[in-house]
């Protein structure tokens, strides 16, 4: 009877070891990649007005996060996992300008929410819409996204061009000028997303390129970002079945980009390695 009340108490005691050694591994866990979901509050703002609270919305937020007003840090309360509140100073606003509104996440993992952004407009309000004249560019018929690429705090251009995806930086007056071409073999009537893939702190794309058959694409390219309006190939990836679209988060919540796709019957999960691969 002693021998088997002594294995009794062993086989308790393993039982009890492997939950908790598996606990010990997941608190080790990085921080999530975090993202801005919807515009801030308030959208826009009085120049010359005095200090106030900015609410940003989103996900995957952490204690230690910051909010980031045209890439300088500003006093942060973290509220929840999807709400922050920064503290605007009023030297921000003292003219009118355009606030781009950015949040990191400390390490372990963590890091910029370098593929959604919130601004916020400075300007007195106006009764009035003043039409200058038409300028057009030749770019984002089917795909066009907005993002400060060149980290100068103005919104650059990202779309379509024919087979190529063109880039075109922001001037800060409401105009743009070509500057690259962001990536080559682009089916134009699929979409691509932004962000920073490879953890170099300059934002990349990834297109749909490579077709079977009828707009049967298989294949995704990541061109990497040099952060002043260049791109070079990086990594092709494969698809199981036909493409049609794919967005970009921190699905598994690692602290790197991941990659969702879907197609013809498929949806499908590539996740990042936080090298450009995935």
């Amino acid at each position: 009877m002693k021998s088997l009340s002594a294995m009794a108490c062993f086989v308790v005691l393993v039982c009890i070891s492997i939950p908790l050694s598996l606990f010990a591994t997941t608190s080790q866990t990085g921080n999530p990649v975090p993202q801005i979901v919807g515009p801030a509050e308030p959208m826009a703002v009085t120049p010359g007005g005095p200090d106030f609270t900015l609410h940003v919305y989103g996900a995957n937020f952490v204690a230690g996060a910051v909010v980031n007003w045209n890439n300088r840090p500003r006093a942060t309360t973290f509220v929840s996992a999807h709400e922050l509140q920064a503290q605007i100073l009023a030297t921000d606003i003292a003219s009118n300008a355009a606030g781009y509104i950015s949040v990191t996440n400390p390490a372990p993992g963590g890091g910029n929410s370098s593929a959604s952004w919130a601004q916020v407009e400075v300007h007195a309000p106006i009764s009035t819409i003043l039409v200058n004249p038409l300028i057009i560019y030749p770019i984002g018929a089917w795909a066009l996204s907005a993002a400060d690429f060149t980290h100068d705090g103005v919104l650059d251009l990202a779309g379509e061009y024919g087979a190529y995806l063109g880039f075109d930086q922001g001037k800060g007056d409401g105009t743009f000028h070509p500057v690259s071409t962001a990536g080559r073999n682009f089916l134009s009537t699929t979409p691509f997303v932004y962000g920073d893939f490879n953890g170099d702190g300059n934002l990349d794309v990834a297109l749909d390129n490579g077709a079977i058959g009828a707009n049967e694409v298989t294949h995704m390219t990541v061109w990497l970002g040099d952060g002043k309006g260049k791109f070079s190939a990086g990594p092709t990836i494969t698809a199981y079945g036909s493409l049609g679209g794919v967005v970009t988060d921190d699905f598994n919540q690692d602290g790197k980009l991941d990659l969702m796709t879907s197609g013809k019957h498929t949806v499908a999960e590539f996740l990042g390695n936080g090298d450009g691969t995935f």
